[in-house]
C-alpha cells in the first residue's frame, strides 16, 4: 500500500467539503476518482500533496509511504508526490530545462552526463524522446498541447515520485492526444502508483484498476473497475452511472 486516508474531513471556513473519507491506495495501480463537478474529488486529490493547506481546515490522517503528510516538509513531500494538472503547465524554459530543473534543485544529479541521461530516460518514458531529441533547447511552449502534457508527465517522473496525482490530465486535449496519454498511463502503472481525477467515465473504465465515486463530499463507493461499472453496490452509484444526475 502506497497511501492511505483515515477519517478525512475538510472544511472551507464553516462549509464542509469532505466527509469522513477512508481509502487505501494500492501500489502500481491507477485509482480513478469520479463524480459530478463540485463533489470533492479534486479537493481530495490535493490533500495528498498539501495543496489545500492555506485555504482549508483539514482533519484526519493522510499517509504516503507510511508517513503522515501533515508532518512532512512540503518540498520533500512534493518530491515524493508528483502532480500533473488539467492544463499543461510547462515552464517557460527549454524542453531540456523542464526536465532537468527539479532533479537539479533536489540534488539528485551528480554531473552533466547523469543529468543528460535522466532527461533522455524521462522523455523516453512518455514517448517524446524521438520527437524532441533534436530540439531540446527549444522553448517548451512550441510543443503541441498533447506533447506539452506528456512533457509535464515526464517532468513529474524525473524526480521519481512514489505517487503521481493527475487532475483531469486529458480534458484539455483532443481525442487523439487523450488516447496517447491514456496508453501512456497504463504503461507507467507497471512501475508507478497513480490517483487520477476524471470527469470521463469511459476513460475511468479504460484506464483505472480501481474506481472511487464521490458525491457531495462523500466517498459513496470504491471497487475494482470492472465490478464497479458492471455491478455497483450503492443506489447513488447506479443512479450516477445511469445518468440520473451529474
Amino acid at each position: 500500500m502506497v497511501a492511505r486516508v483515515v477519517n478525512l474531513n475538510l472544511f472551507y471556513g464553516k462549509k464542509q467539503a469532505l466527509f469522513d473519507i477512508n481509502m487505501n491506495i494500492k501500489k502500481n495501480k491507477i485509482t480513478a476518482l469520479i463524480g459530478a463537478s463540485g463533489c470533492g474529488k479534486s479537493t481530495f486529490l490535493r490533500c495528498f500533496n498539501r495543496m489545500n493547506d492555506k485555504i482549508a481546515n483539514i482533519q484526519g490522517l493522510v499517509e504516503v509511504k507510511g508517513q503522515d503528510v501533515a508532518s512532512q516538509d512540503v518540498v520533500k513531500l512534493r518530491k515524493m508526490v508528483g502532480m500533473v494538472f488539467q492544463q499543461p503547465n510547462v515552464f517557460v524554459k527549454s524542453i531540456y530545462e523542464n526536465i532537468a530543473y527539479a532533479p537539479r534543485l533536489h540534488g539528485m544529479i551528480k554531473n552533466k552526463e547523469e543529468e543528460e541521461g535522466l532527461v533522455e530516460i524521462s522523455l523516453q518514458k512518455v514517448g517524446l524522446w524521438d520527437e524532441v531529441k533534436d530540439k531540446l533547447k527549444t522553448n517548451a511552449l512550441a510543443l503541441s498541447g498533447g506533447q506539452q502534457q506528456r512533457l509535464c508527465i515526464a517532468r513529474a517522473l524525473a524526480i521519481k515520485p512514489k505517487l503521481l496525482l493527475l487532475d483531469e490530465p486529458t480534458s484539455a486535449l483532443d481525442p487523439i492526444s487523450s488516447s496517447v496519454i491514456e496508453e501512456l498511463l497504463k504503461e507507467l502503472s507497471q512501475d508507478l502508483t497513480m490517483v487520477m481525477v476524471t470527469h470521463n467515465m469511459q476513460q475511468a473504465k479504460r484506464v483505472a484498476d480501481k474506481v472511487a465515486f464521490f458525491h457531495l463530499g462523500e466517498l459513496v463507493e470504491m471497487g475494482k473497475s470492472k465490478e464497479f461499472f458492471e455491478s455497483p453496490k450503492e443506489e447513488r452509484t447506479r443512479a450516477y452511472l445511469n445518468g440520473v444526475f451529474g
